[in-house]
């Protein structure tokens, strides 16, 4: 019996050590490679504070295409950040390998939130548009 359970520790432990290829990419690239795109609401609180301003996240994507992480990195105000964090996570991506092998993924992905004319919106850093993520006022087809 203890030897049979050492040896089911050490399997588990053995295989659970088995690194995993971790590739960093530029947000070009994590714009390329999502499937399901979900873009970020602009809050009502942000709205009525005229908040407005660039939101930057770096998002961690596992083996599967799977969002596993999302941390703000740079935001105009705390609820753009959350709307921002509550949107990427229901991102999906194409399934990722790296010569051949399963690898996950990290990038950023940037948001910006702009009232013009007194209409709030928010779109995808403009170099990114050929992607065809957004219409032109900002709204996801994707969804």
């Amino acid at each position: 019996m203890r030897k049979s359970l050492l040896l089911i520790i050490c399997a588990a432990t053995a295989v659970s050590a088995v690194p995993q290829t971790v590739v960093r990419v530029p947000e070009g690239v994590v714009r390329r490679v999502a499937k399901t795109v979900v873009m970020p609401e602009y809050p009502s609180t942000s709205k009525k504070r005229r908040t407005q301003g660039l939101a930057v996240v770096a998002v961690d994507i596992d083996e599967r295409g799977d969002v596993t992480g999302v941390a703000v990195i740079e935001a105009p105000d705390e609820d753009i950040g959350k709307s921002v964090i509550t949107a990427v996570k229901q991102w999906k991506f194409s399934e990722l390998t790296a010569e051949g092998k399963p690898a996950r993924l990290q990038g950023k992905l940037s948001f910006y939130f702009r009232i013009t004319r007194g209409k709030a919106r928010v779109s995808n850093p403009e170099k990114f548009a050929e992607l065809g993520l957004t219409d032109g006022g900002g709204q996801n087809r994707l969804r």
